[in-house]
Formats: C-alpha cells, structure tokens, sequence
C-alpha cells in the first residue's frame, strides 16, 4: 500500500475518532459502542501502518491486495454490528410492546375506578 493511501486512511480513522468521541461527549452513543469503534478504528491504524503483518493476514486469506484485508475485517464488523443492533432492537421492541400492555391495564383500571366514583356520587 502506498504511503499516500495510508495516510489518507489514517486521517479517516482519526476524523471518524474525533466524530465518535463527540457523539460519547454530546450522549449521542452509549460507551459500550464507542468502545466498539475505538478497538476498530485503532484495529484499522494498526494493520494499516504494520504492512508486515498486514502482508501475512493478505496470504493466510490468499487475498491479491492488502487493502482487500481491511475491507474484509471492515465488513465483518458491519456484519457484528448489525447482528448486535439486531438483538438491541428486539429487546427494545419486547419492552415497549410489555409496557404498552401495562399502560393500557393500568388505564382501564383507572377508567373503571373514575366510573365507580362518578356512580357514588350520583346517588
């Protein structure tokens, strides 16, 4: 890889550093994700700048370029992180639809509650 195309990928990595850091700073994301990003993006520096090592992982896939590494491991990234936001979402989803149930009993008993008191003052 040319040093050019590192250094382009570098300073990407590190501007998507900065914006991830200011989404945690402004609670835009949860620390845990931000976690996920800091240990790929210093993933992404690391093979980018050690060739040799990135050299190695390009012959154990049997890949042409070395950059063909960094969009696999990019992809299996995309890859957890939609199976985890997946997960998330279907929690999240199971809550709402358990609290919309409660919150419909719960008003139906104050529905029926008002209706009572409404009868005995009537009388």
């Amino acid at each position: 890889m040319s040093i050019r195309v590192q250094l382009a990928i570098v300073v990407l990595a590190l501007l998507l550093l900065g914006f991830i850091f200011d989404l945690l700073r402004r609670k835009k994301i949860s620390e845990a994700i931000t976690l996920w990003w800091l240990f790929i993006i210093i993933l992404m520096i690391f093979l980018t700048l050690n060739q040799d090592f990135l050299s190695r992982i390009k012959d154990v896939f049997g890949v042409a370029l070395p950059f063909s590494v960094l969009l696999l491991f990019s992809s299996c990234f995309i890859l957890v992180m939609l199976i985890y936001f997946s997960m998330k979402i279907s929690v999240l989803s199971i809550q709402i639809k358990d609290i919309a149930q409660e919150f419909a009993i719960f008003k139906a008993v104050a529905s029926e509650n008002q209706n009572k008191k409404e009868q005995q003052s009537a009388k």
